[in-house]
């Protein structure tokens, strides 16, 4: 009778400690590959909203208007692009490092008058973007107010000015001066902002949108 063959014990655990060896590089190789897929589809969908956010600044920029407004409170007239502004709410109260008057109609068309007034401030770790349906707005005057993008750092305009700005302050070529374009770096308006990532790292983005190109009006005091 032939004598019976097989594996010996020591063969078998062998065998069994190369397969997890294995099993175990291959899991590790997968997971690799799926937070690498994951930390590429979050920078996607990152910088996707940052496009969305620039893209709807370039149409505001576009569309804003030479007309100053009456504050909810007070009797001065405010630029018609103004920077540095506080504005306040029915339950809070926001930075901004912008506000401006506007022609057209709204994205998203929540706000449907010819002109209106917009915002964009930061506020703690979030970017917002304010808009009035009316401009010389009465003190009950409330925004639609959008979150616009979140784990913000950092948010700063820097428009380019003419000599108009040099006027008193309460003069008509002041009050209705908006940026122009220079021909320095490419636009009027400077926007910077900074980011915070998954990974606490800072990532800054750049954007220059462009003033009035020429200076075709000349307005007086």
């Amino acid at each position: 009778m032939p004598k019976a063959k097989g594996f010996t014990l020591i063969e078998v655990l062998i065998a069994m400690a190369i397969f997890a060896v294995i099993s175990a590089m291959t899991f590790q190789g997968l997971q690799t590959s799926m937070m690498v897929q994951q930390s590429a589809e979050e920078k996607s969908a990152e910088l996707n909203d940052i496009q969305l956010v620039m893209t709807l600044m370039l149409d505001d920029f576009l569309n804003v208007a030479r007309r100053p407004i009456f504050p909810a409170f007070g009797d001065e007239r405010l630029p018609a692009f103004q920077e540095d502004s506080d504005e306040y709410t029915k339950d809070n109260s926001y930075y901004c490092e912008v506000s401006f008057s506007r022609a057209g109609l709204d994205p998203g068309g929540l706000i449907r008058s010819g002109l209106h007034r917009v915002a964009y401030c930061q506020q703690q770790d979030k970017l917002y973007r304010l808009s009035w349906p009316v401009l010389d707005r009465a003190q009950d005057s409330q925004p639609v107010v959008s979150i616009l993008l979140e784990n913000v750092v950092s948010f700063s305009v820097d428009p380019q000015w003419s000599d108009a700005r040099e006027q008193d302050q309460n003069s008509r070529a002041y009050l209705e001066s908006l940026p122009w374009d220079e021909g320095e770096e490419g636009g009027g308006i400077k926007v910077e902002l900074v980011l915070k990532d998954q990974n606490d790292d800072e990532r800054t983005f750049t954007r220059h949108f462009p003033g009035l190109g020429e200076y075709p009006w000349r307005l007086e005091p």
